[in-house]
C-alpha cells in the first residue's frame, strides 16, 4: 500500500530470508504483494480487495497512510475474514476482530517527548508542532501533551499555551 516503496530492498530481503530459512507457518513460502493506493481512501479498498480475492493473500499489513485509509482497510478485510495488521491507531480496536494494531500509542509518544524535553533538553521555551487537527487525534496527543506540560509550567514559573496546532511553553 502506499508509501512502501523506499522498503522495497527491505522486503525482498526479509522474504528472501524467511524462504532460505524454511518459510513460515510449516515451510510455506512467503510472498510480499503490494498495491500503491495513491493516498486515496478508495484506491485502499480497491487494493485490499484486489490483494484478498484475486490475489488470495492470507494477510493485510498496513493499509495506508492515514486513518481514513487504514479504517477503509480494516472494514474489507473484515468483510472477507481477512486478518489486517494496521499501522494506523482505532478507537475501536476492541470491536475489530480481524484488526490487529502495531502502532505504539501517541500517548507513549507524547510522554516520552515531554519527559526528553522537561528532564534532558530543559530549554527556557518550547514550541512543539503537531498535525493532530481532528478530533481523535488532538484528543490522544494535544490535549495529554498539554497536560503533561502543566506540571513543568508551575514548577518553572512558565506559561503553557494552545494556539491551533501549535503547543507553545514560554516564560513568565
Amino acid at each position: 500500500m502506499a508509501g512502501l516503496s523506499y522498503a522495497d530492498p527491505v522486503i525482498k530481503l526479509v522474504e528472501k530470508q524467511v524462504n532460505d530459512a524454511g518459510g513460515i507457518l510449516g515451510g510455506r513460502s512467503l510472498k510480499v504483494v503490494k498495491y500503491d493506493n495513491r493516498n486515496s481512501v478508495a484506491d485502499s479498498v480497491s487494493g485490499a480487495k484486489k490483494l484478498i480475492l484475486e490475489d488470495k493473500v492470507s494477510a493485510l499489513v498496513f493499509g495506508g497512510t492515514s486513518v481514513a485509509q487504514c479504517t477503509a482497510v480494516s472494514d474489507a478485510a473484515a468483510e472477507s475474514k481477512v486478518l489486517f495488521v494496521s499501522n494506523a491507531p482505532f478507537n475501536d480496536l476492541a470491536e475489530r476482530k480481524f484488526t490487529l494494531e502495531m502502532t505504539l500509542s501517541a500517548r507513549i509518544i507524547v510522554d516520552a517527548t515531554v519527559k526528553l524535553v522537561t528532564e534532558v533538553l530543559k530549554p527556557r521555551t518550547v514550541a512543539i508542532l503537531s498535525s493532530a487537527i481532528d478530533t481523535d487525534a488532538r484528543r490522544y496527543t494535544v490535549e495529554p501533551g498539554k497536560k503533561s506540560l502543566k506540571p513543568l509550567a508551575s514548577r518553572s514559573s512558565t506559561q503553557t499555551l494552545l494556539r491551533q496546532n501549535l503547543w507553545i511553553s514560554c516564560p513568565t
